[in-house]
């Protein structure tokens, strides 16, 4: 089978059910400005998703954890270049990497390449049937209906978050509060997303960076500033800015 469209005319959920209805296997790949997700699908279900470029996100995450070399990166990067193998396979096949800490870290690669993706209102998609050889893949089985229920939820949390963040082109500075990271109480993911916060730095940057979906930047965006640790560089919240620009077009009498 071969299916091909535009994101206006088709949900991206409605592609990833009809997949798993017919219990395909293949490879869709979906794509949107310089964007471009490919996902492999095997009897209906997901089991690899990556962004282009950003498979080597992958290996920099683990090389800032301390689990692999720069060295050792470069060295699987070859390797994974001249056998057409995924920097995961690569990893495992040299033990490097604890294979159940690689599977952790390519599930969620392929979560946040997924969620992103169907966040996107304009671009196209291909399918096509096409053999995989799972020889070449770490597997990370990821039931497609589990995304559709997770993918409707985040989009109604995505409507709340933009109220507070109501564009990507906002830049946050660190609040007194967490001047010195001094009784800063935060989560892991919540802390990392802190210290790219530098006054210059918009929501669109740290998105595009691929580190972050759009969904986890703008929820973790969210979290710091309702706590009070980051604030709009321009000292104008996002809500008091559309307050008063809403004055502005108002006439008083």
């Amino acid at each position: 089978m071969a299916l091909s469209g535009d994101l206006k005319t088709f949900f991206i959920t409605t592609i990833l059910q009809l997949l798993q209805n017919n219990a395909k296997t293949g490879v869709l790949r979906v794509w949107c400005s310089n964007d471009k997700v490919k996902i492999y699908v095997h009897k209906g279900a997901i089991i690899y998703a990556v962004k282009l470029r950003h498979d080597h996100r992958l290996g920099q995450l683990l090389k800032k954890q301390g689990l692999i070399s720069d060295q050792q990166l470069k060295e699987c990067l070859s390797i994974g270049r001249e056998k057409k193998l995924t920097l995961g396979k690569v990893l495992n096949n040299k033990g490097y990497v604890n294979s159940a800490c690689l599977k952790k870290q390519i599930f969620k690669q392929a979560e946040n390449a997924i969620y992103e993706m169907i966040f996107w209102t304009d671009g196209n998609f291909e399918y096509k049937d096409a053999d995989i050889d799972l020889n070449k893949l770490i597997v990370t089985k990821i039931h497609i209906m589990s995304v559709i229920l997770e993918a409707s939820r985040k989009i109604d949390e995505m409507s709340v978050f933009k109220k507070q963040i109501p564009e990507d082109t906002i830049k946050f500075r660190l609040s007194e509060k967490a001047t010195g990271f001094k009784d800063v109480v935060l989560n892991e993911e919540e802390l990392q997303i802190l210290l790219l916060i530098d006054g210059q730095t918009t929501v669109s940057d740290i998105i595009k960076d691929g580190l972050y979906s759009q969904y986890a930047a703008y929820k973790l965006l969210n979290a710091l500033l309702s706590s009070g640790y980051i604030e709009p560089a321009d000292k104008i919240s996002p809500v008091r800015q559309a307050e008063e620009a809403l004055l502005d077009t108002t006439d008083i009498e």
